[in-house]
């Protein structure tokens, strides 16, 4: 994580509270694995997180949706210790709608646009957070990640799969969200926000 200001305090993985989350997860290895940075600001958290993926004829549903259920939990306390708003970004491994997937006919049980993965990101949305980018843009069709494979890039055969999911208490603040589809390097593209926090 780079930031022009430096934040108060960070953490890496579920620390902060691993032993009230972890407990019934202790299998997984999710703090070991540099999965989630935790940033304090005065007046927001962030945190940035590459959520795991499902794996081909989804192998590892079951780690993915233990995933989220523990994401769920550590933000919320988060929010209950902190009150002020939190900021979760990176790639967050499912295209939430169809709208965020390249032709989605026949897809259900592909990893990142499974029914269980995308029920899990709307439960996510659900307890109290926005997607920032379609908040702003509920109809326009960008796309956030594109195979190596068959020029998928060059032919927008894409997915929107990284996100900021702000707290509901400040998606009012949203000034802007964008997928800044122009910069390569990457099978990624960059996201960005601008939230007046």
């Amino acid at each position: 994580m780079y930031s022009k200001a430096e934040p108060e305090w960070v953490t890496y993985g579920f620390e902060r509270y691993t032993e009230e989350l972890i407990g019934n997860y202790e299998s997984y290895h999710w703090n070991t694995e540099g999965r989630i940075i935790t940033a304090k600001f005065p007046t927001y958290l962030v945190v940035a997180v590459y959520t795991p993926n499902a794996q081909p004829e989804l192998a590892r549903l079951t780690e993915r949706v233990a995933w989220e259920e523990v994401l769920r939990m550590y933000l919320f306390e988060l929010q209950k210790e902190f009150d002020i708003p939190v900021l979760l970004c990176g790639d967050l491994n499912c295209a939430h709608q169809e709208i965020d997937l390249h032709n989605p006919k026949g897809k259900k049980k592909t990893p990142g646009f499974s029914t269980e993965e995308r029920e899990e990101l709307q439960h996510m949305m659900d307890v109290g957070f926005t997607d920032s980018f379609r908040y702003l843009h509920p109809e326009e069709i960008k796309y956030t990640y594109w195979s190596n494979f068959a020029k998928s890039r060059e032919r927008n055969v894409g997915w929107r799969i990284d996100y900021v999911l702000v707290s509901n208490s400040a998606k009012e603040m949203i000034q802007e969200a964008d997928c800044l589809t122009e910069y390569h390097g990457s099978d990624h593209c960059p996201v960005m926000i601008q939230i007046s926090v």
